[in-house]
């Protein structure tokens, strides 16, 4: 069974409960834990990908103007694997299986189907491991206001 999964829709709240049932019949009495979390906002969103244009430029030596899609999505997705590695949270993989091969993978998932607390981390991490490479990320906006609010004592 998996170990954790997203209910944020009516399909996938059923596939949650198949999955739930199958596993008391197979395996009895269980114990699960929930956690509630908030989808991530739009402004996190454009933050990420600020970062990761401003990340790219770096790396590359240029403008981040002159940062195109490709090299946005080539970084993300380097982060992404790069953060898994290190820290092995499983939202950011997943396994796709073609229905018509059987063949399957483990790739990164969508960064827009994360929630608050998962963007947060992943920003954390990209801004430590940016500034390891000589690049400091501002924090801005609604990131640095629970960035704030985490370090208050």
């Amino acid at each position: 069974m998996q170990n954790n999964f997203t209910v944020n829709s009516a399909q996938s709240l059923a596939k949650a409960h198949a999955m739930l049932d199958q596993h008391f019949k197979e395996n009895g009495y269980t114990k699960y834990q929930f956690k509630h979390d908030a989808p991530a906002t739009l402004p996190m969103n454009a933050l990420l990908h600020v970062w990761l244009t401003e990340f790219a430029a770096h790396l590359i030596k240029c403008k981040p103007e002159d940062i195109d899609d490709g090299a946005v999505e080539g970084i993300k997705r380097t982060m992404k694997l790069a953060c898994y590695h290190e820290t092995g949270q499983p939202w950011l993989v997943y396994r796709i299986t073609c229905p018509l091969t059987g063949k399957s993978k483990i790739d990164v998932t969508s960064s827009a189907k994360w929630t608050k607390g998962e963007k947060c981390f992943f920003l954390d991490y990209l801004q430590a491991y940016a500034a390891k490479k000589g690049l400091i990320l501002e924090s801005q906006g609604e990131y640095k206001k629970l960035q704030d609010k985490q370090h208050e004592t």
